[in-house]
């Protein structure tokens, strides 16, 4: 059979594609000040020109491929909280997720820090990284709410966004810490303290206190 041709709005949606995928790619082995566009157009199979047509400039390029390593976490975070008993689990495994995705493949990251240093000098990319990384934070927010419902809890008003700020800025500060020194966040630290915060706080809430300590994490 043969396959169906592709109209022009798909094509250029196809080159885009090709484009950001490659872009990650050429960022990830060379840093995003060493590669050059010329290297990203010809990696993804086109012209500099098709990359042009698509992108105005390089730090748009890789907008577009941390957006894409965004939405990739968001849907594994999603997986991993529909997957979890309560929202104790909830915390701990989507923590847990983050930090080992991280240290196994900490190019992309390592690419958002990169963006980072240099947008927070840039009006209008600061702007554009951080609607970009705050999707994240809203799923973290949507996540704490259903999880509290679940857990049959109310929280109060503004608490649930002002958490999801907490345990996104917590993931960004452990996973940087990770990377310059392993041994300072050892495996399921992350996990723990996030699950200890939701437990502590769900048992103030009901009236209860906090429930059982857990052991802490080795080293």
């Amino acid at each position: 059979m043969t396959q169906p041709r592709l109209n022009r709005e798909e094509k250029r949606a196809q080159t885009r594609s090709a484009l950001v995928r490659s872009a990650a790619d050429v960022f990830a082995r060379r840093g995003f000040h060493a590669a050059t566009v010329d290297e990203i157009a010809e990696n993804a199979g086109f012209s500099v020109g098709a990359l042009y047509s698509n992108f105005e400039r390089k730090e748009d390029l890789l907008l577009a491929a941390i957006e894409q390593n965004v939405n990739d976490w968001a849907r594994l975070f999603a997986e991993r909280f529909r997957e979890a008993d309560d929202i104790r689990d909830q915390a701990r495994s989507i923590a847990d997720a983050w930090i080992a995705g991280v240290s196994a493949e900490p190019e992309p990251f390592l690419l958002w820090v990169e963006l980072w240093a240099y947008a927070v000098r840039n009006d209008r990319l600061r702007d554009e990284l951080a609607v970009r990384s705050r999707s994240i934070r809203e799923l973290f927010t949507s996540m704490l709410r259903e999880g509290a419902e679940q857990a049959g809890v109310a929280l109060p008003e503004g608490l649930a966004e002002e958490l999801g700020a907490v345990f996104d800025a917590l993931g960004l500060g452990l996973a940087i810490r990770r990377l310059l020194d392993p041994d300072s966040v050892p495996d399921g630290l992350f996990g723990t303290a996030s699950s200890r915060i939701v437990d502590a706080l769900l048992g103030e809430l009901a009236g209860a206190g906090p429930g059982p300590a857990e052991s802490s994490p080795r080293s």
